[in-house]
């Protein structure tokens, strides 16, 4: 979710479809969830289990597990759906499908 989030991808579109440009992007976004979340791993909180975590306290995620929020890039209330028999949160406005 957050590598589509970050590359303005919808997680439902096919590979296929996907041109240069888009590949290069989700390829920036899949380095940069995965290094975040290593920074938080790293961090002094990293025993804080945030599916469980008060709500007032701010998510390090920007859509996982955030349906019904606001979008970070673009304040649009996020949406889950299911995606391969899996649940994704996406911005319908920043990750329009195809």
């Amino acid at each position: 979710d957050e590598a589509c989030w970050l590359a303005k991808i919808h997680p439902s579109t096919l590979a296929s479809e996907l041109g240069r440009d888009d590949v290069k992007r989700l390829h920036a976004g899949i380095r940069k969830a995965l290094q975040k979340s290593i920074d938080e791993l790293m961090a002094e909180d990293a025993h804080i289990d945030w599916r469980y975590a008060n709500r007032s306290a701010k998510s390090p995620f920007a859509v996982y597990d955030r349906a019904g929020e606001p979008c970070r890039r673009c304040r649009t209330k996020l949406v889950a759906s299911k995606i391969a028999g899996r649940t994704s949160v996406v911005c319908p406005k920043c990750q329009p499908k195809r």
